[in-house]
């Protein structure tokens, strides 16, 4: 048992150090908000921000005809990004409003 559990100990330090990393990382401005993203294989993890609302969201990849759709929920606002090449698009949705922005890269 003395002899297995160093290995133990190593197979688990080894398996956290190998999480997943980020394809990329960047931020952007979409109106008044500002997106800071971290794109995984299968997700977009993001914290956006304005002067009144601010939230850290994972938005899921969904079916796009061209590039990227990114959908994902904060509170009662339902957020999609939309990407090609350096091209971002945000549409937010909530009961009674829709937005769309055209965002910049930074």
């Amino acid at each position: 048992m003395k002899k297995i559990l160093p290995f133990a100990l190593c197979s688990l330090f080894l398996l956290g150090a190998c999480g997943e990393r980020p394809r990329d990382k960047f931020e952007m401005t979409c109106g008044d908000m500002t997106i800071s993203a971290r794109v995984f294989k299968d997700r977009l993890e993001a914290k956006i921000s304005d002067d009144v609302f601010e939230d850290e969201i994972t938005l899921k990849i969904s079916e796009a005809a061209s590039g990227a759709r990114y959908v994902g929920m904060s509170r009662d606002s339902l957020f999609i990004l939309w990407n090609k090449g350096r091209d971002w698009l945000l549409l937010t949705s909530t009961d009674d409003k829709e937005e769309v922005f055209v965002c910049i890269r930074n």
